[in-house]
This record gives structure tokens, C-alpha cells and sequence, in this order.
């Protein structure tokens, strides 16, 4: 979604002229079409989760934020990941094997991603 210029466009059309930040990210993106893009890139996110709980019904966890450039906790991302594991065997029937990230750290994924770009040192 997020390479999808046409769509991020339109669906920030309404708050462009009230919202000087997110103007001049629509701006900058219009003045990058047209010039040669990189075919990898590296996304820092975090997600925000909640219990919803409501009254006679099973509780679940729910995603109610997802932040992109607030990544000042990344340092315990491993901790993170291994909180989220939990989580989910205790409160989901979903569950995952999947641990591939788990022993990667944020500055590893940063350095592996520079490194597959030609950034060494």
C-alpha cells in the first residue's frame, strides 16, 4: 500500500490543506515520481496492541496502532518478540513457529539491508 502513490494521493486528498506534515510528505512523494527507485527497502515499524474484552465474549488482542517512525524501543525488540509469542499462546489459538526474526536485532536488520544495497561501514 504504501508504494501505491495513486491511492496514498486520494486517500489523503481531505486533510492535505489542514495538515502541513502530511502535505509535505504528498509533495516530496509527487517530486520523487519519475526518478529511479531502489528495488529493496527496510521498513521499521512497530504495532501497538490492545485486549478487547468485551462482556460474555472471548477476549482478543487488537491492533489499534502502527507507528513508522517512533522505533526508540527498538533495542529490546527481541524482548518484544518474545512477549508477542506469549501473548498469542495465551490468548489466541493462533500460533506461529515462525522465529526466523527472533534472534535478529534492529541494528542487524539495518546492517544486513545496507549491505545488500552496497553500504558497507
Amino acid at each position: 500500500i504504501s508504494r501505491d502513490r495513486k491511492w496514498l494521493k486520494k486517500i489523503h486528498k481531505d486533510v492535505l490543506e489542514g495538515d502541513p506534515f502530511t502535505s509535505k510528505l504528498i509533495q516530496i512523494m509527487e517530486e520523487m515520481e519519475g526518478l529511479p527507485q531502489q528495488d529493496l527497502c527496510l521498513g521499521l515499524h512497530r504495532s501497538d496492541y490492545m485486549l478487547h474484552s468485551p462482556q460474555n465474549e472471548r477476549p482478543q488482542l487488537l491492533q489499534v496502532e502502527m507507528n513508522t517512525v517512533a522505533v526508540s524501543l527498538g533495542c529490546v525488540s527481541n524482548l518484544t518478540s518474545k512477549l508477542h509469542q506469549f501473548l498469542l499462546k495465551r490468548y489466541s489459538d493462533f500460533s506461529t513457529n515462525d522465529t526466523k526474526r527472533e534472534d535478529h536485532s534492529v541494528s542487524s536488520l539495518i546492517y544486513d539491508y545496507l549491505t545488500s544495497i552496497g553500504i558497507e561501514n
